[in-house]
């Protein structure tokens, strides 16, 4: 009995571990797309800069 309440536990925790590197893994996707955007709107706004100034 023993022995399988630690096994549990130990799942438990290797579950929860592999939730939380999904969880970063999708918030550095998400940071990830917001700094391309922000490189391609910085791009974009200097090359309108460059065709009217």
């Amino acid at each position: 009995m023993q022995l399988n309440f630690k096994m549990q536990k130990y799942n438990y925790i290797i579950q929860s571990r592999r939730m939380e590197q999904k969880h970063y893994g999708l918030k550095n996707l998400v940071l990830d797309g917001e700094n391309q955007l922000d490189f391609l709107i910085g791009r974009l706004y200097d090359s309108i800069l460059k065709t009217y100034a």
